[in-house]
């Protein structure tokens, strides 16, 4: 009897212990299978914001690409605006050999200088014919480089004006005319585009010499033609593009990490 109750007791330790044995098992399934959703639900946000940071990224190569094409682009146009600003001069140079006419360069700009009595009788506003043969040549270069845009400016001395008071009441007046009729030579009869003209009147008050002497006088009637080529309104030398930083990806969640079940101490 008393074996018999020993193998009884014996039955039963060993059947609580598989018990308890089996749920620990069946806790320790279960934290793994919630470790491992946990797991796999870090990694699926990670790849979905890698593959956003990689299309970031290519939208930004792509804008960084069209920068740089625009930007070769504008130096090409410069470099050529350039090139025809100098040969426009030389073509200038050789064509109009003039004592009475000078030709300077500054900053990009080209700038015909023409006395006054070369183009127009004392206090006339109406070319002479010696003054329209000279616009004729000046206009025969410049419809070889159309992109260039002309300003004519009229300059006097500080002589108030005597004759035709009734249509020069100034000087303004008589250099706003003057600059105009050179402007209207030059689109109607030389054919030059207008869009491309300008006439402006500076009267006496730009002089380039000293009006107290007649060499100075001579020199401050005159006209202006400043020619501007398309590279002044082209940046000197473009700048650089800073490259537009690629937002970095989000740091992946962190996966917690659920704590074994603690082991139930065996039954006494």
């Amino acid at each position: 009897m008393k074996n018999q109750a020993l193998w009884g007791v014996v039955a039963a330790l060993a059947l609580l212990a598989a018990v308890v044995l089996f749920g620990m098992w069946s806790r320790e399934k279960r934290a793994v299978a919630a470790v491992r959703d946990e797991v796999k639900a870090a990694a699926a946000t990670a790849e979905e914001a890698a593959q956003g940071a990689a299309r970031e990224k290519n939208a930004v190569q792509e804008q960084l690409t069209q920068a740089q094409e625009r930007l070769a682009a504008l130096e090409k146009e410069r470099t050529d605006a350039i090139h025809a600003r100098d040969g426009l001069e030389q073509e200038l140079r050789s064509s109009l050999k003039d004592k009475e006419l000078t030709i300077s360069e500054l900053e990009g700009k080209l700038t015909v200088n023409i006395l006054d009595q070369v183009l127009f009788p004392s206090g006339e506003a109406a070319l002479k014919p010696g003054g329209e043969a000279m616009l004729k040549k000046i206009a025969d270069v410049l419809r070889r480089y159309p992109d260039h845009q002309v300003l004519v400016a009229g300059y006097t001395d500080n002589v108030p004006v005597r004759l035709n008071r009734a249509r020069f009441a100034t000087n303004w007046e008589l250099s706003a005319l003057r600059a105009t009729a050179a402007v209207r030579f030059l689109c109607e009869k030389a054919k030059i585009d207008p869009k491309h003209l300008a006439a402006v009147g500076y009267g006496e008050f730009h002089p380039v010499a000293d009006n107290a002497t007649a060499a100075g006088r001579a020199r401050n009637r005159r006209i202006e033609m400043v020619i501007l080529g398309r590279d002044l309104l082209v940046p000197a030398k473009p700048a650089a593009v800073p490259v537009p930083a690629v937002p970095a990806a989000p740091a992946a969640k962190p996966v917690p990490v659920t704590p074994a079940a603690a082991p139930v101490p065996a039954a006494p």
